[in-house]
């Protein structure tokens, strides 16, 4: 069992919660990284089980898991990112065009009070 492994983890967990509730970091996006962070924790603490998944995987070489589960994961974290990014690309662009709707309305109403 790798303790420093598993301080860090507790760290991380630790950490995550506090920002969580300091409300820097959203609930629903602390899941994963609680359960990744679980996931260290687990590792450092059952070292061999890498080892048998990654045979019955068929990875013969068990760091080489660590790392496709580690991209994967950043992978998948990434798309999810793209996807929330691009949500707020067209809630920006809905808004600007309601604006330059409602300023447009405002200009006509100021030149219909100024010819009366």
């Amino acid at each position: 069992m790798n303790i420093l492994f598993v301080i860090i983890g507790i760290i991380l967990i630790v950490y995550i919660i506090k920002s969580v509730m300091n409300k820097n970091f959203d609930m629903y996006e602390s899941i994963f990284w609680i359960l990744a962070t679980f996931a260290i924790i687990l590792l450092a603490m059952f070292p061999k089980s890498l080892d048998e998944i990654s045979l019955k995987l068929g990875i013969s070489y068990s760091p080489s898991l660590v790392f496709l589960l580690g991209v994967v994961f950043l992978l998948f974290i990434n798309f999810k990112q793209s996807r929330l990014l691009n949500d707020e690309k067209q809630k920006t662009t809905e808004l600007a065009q309601e604006l330059a709707i409602l300023t447009q309305k405002i200009e006509e109403m100021d030149e219909k009070n100024d010819k009366k």
